[in-house]
């Protein structure tokens, strides 16, 4: 549950320039070309080209075009009717199911991290 008005997380999810600020595993982006790339240190600060999908302003989708990783990251009405829900679902192709343990920890922060930018303008350090 984030206290965000749902249009600030949208807003931080579909701009990639602001990625580095609260994903975790994104160091850089570079959207000068014809395809957006992403940064990732762990991967020895390889450059990997990414889409971004937005889906009727509810949901950003975001698809490592390399790996086949796949990150949707959808926006709800709370219950109460103040701020949003974001829940975040992501499917890993079978073949990198090596990532799959660091790739969670990694994804728990980059949500605390974007919800905590939307709701203060910072996230945490």
């Amino acid at each position: 549950m984030s206290h965000a008005a749902p249009m600030r997380v949208w807003k931080l999810l579909h701009d990639p320039a602001g990625y580095p600020g609260w994903w975790e595993g994104t160091s850089a982006v570079d959207g000068s070309g014809d395809v957006l790339m992403r940064r990732v240190p762990e991967l020895g600060d390889a450059w990997m080209p990414t889409a971004v999908e937005d889906r009727d302003g509810s949901c950003v989708v975001i698809s490592c075009l390399a790996s086949g990783v796949r990150w949707e990251w959808r926006i709800l009405p709370p219950a109460d009717g103040e701020g949003c829900e974001v829940v975040l679902g992501c499917d890993i192709p079978e073949e990198h199911a090596q990532i799959l343990d660091g790739h969670r920890a990694q994804m728990r922060s980059a949500l605390s991290r974007l919800v905590a930018l939307a709701e203060d303008g910072a996230p945490p350090a």
